[in-house]
């Protein structure tokens, strides 16, 4: 009797740490706690749910579902080899994202002249301050560098730092719109060529032509419809806005 009563209290000790394991993985992925992604390597109690868990499940589940989790919080970052930080904007970050439309539009809407910025630069501000949400590209530093904004399942605003064009980052933040926002549409300015084929080579394809911007001037848009999304492995070439 004593050897089963020893035995069902190790079994119990054992369940009990797995559904420990198990909740505190919940409450991870809501961001409430840090259980794996943070711990420290000597943790009695980590390694002994982890061992746990080789029991329950086998190495290669254990990897996968760690790895779902990880990139719920991170973007691969392309350039450098670390990750980049997917976010939504917040008010702190306006002057930022100002900075990069900026950047972005000099280095490919150059059918614009410094008046047309200058005329745009007041209705930019006002939009990005209403829109919501951006969502965001951070560097290490927490700095934004690419953004994007959709809308009713169109991309309303994607653009990318100038210093970080032909790195990837408009693909991701194509991926995470469509993927995860369900967008299907884009409108892009017909002079633009690089946004026209970046969009193209991702499954787009042009269905109608408008004249005017939204914002009623004279700057031709071509309006995209996403067709069939195009295969994961391709570059980005560089991509400064719609």
């Amino acid at each position: 009797m004593r050897i089963l009563a020893f035995i069902l209290s190790g079994l119990g000790i054992l369940l009990g740490l797995y559904l420990l394991d198990r909740a505190g993985l919940w409450a991870e992925q809501r961001g409430w706690i840090y259980w794996r992604k943070k711990k420290a390597s000597g943790h009695a109690l980590g390694s002994a749910t982890l061992a746990l868990q080789d029991i329950f499940e086998s190495g290669k589940a254990r990897h996968v579902i760690e790895a779902k989790e990880d990139a719920k919080m991170e973007a691969p970052d392309p350039g450098s080899g670390r990750p980049s930080t997917l976010s939504t904007a917040t008010e702190a970050d306006l002057p930022r994202l100002f900075e990069v439309w900026e950047s972005a539009v000099r280095a490919t809407h150059t059918f614009l002249t410094e008046e047309d910025i200058g005329r745009l630069s007041p209705l930019v501000r006002e939009g990005l301050a209403a829109f919501r949400p951006i969502h965001c590209l951070r560097d290490p530093r927490g700095e934004v560098f690419a953004f994007l904004g959709v809308f009713e399942g169109r991309i309303e605003m994607l653009f990318v730092h100038a210093s970080r064009r032909g790195q990837g980052f408009g693909r991701i933040l194509v991926r995470h719109a469509v993927d995860t926002l369900g967008a299907t549409l884009v409108d892009v300015n017909e002079q633009n060529d690089q946004a026209i084929g970046f969009y193209e080579r991702l499954g787009f394809q042009t269905f109608a032509r408008s004249d005017l911007d939204a914002a009623g001037f004279p700057f031709p848009l071509l309006h995209m419809r996403l067709a069939s999304p195009a295969p994961s492995d391709r570059t980005d070439p560089g991509l400064g806005g719609r």
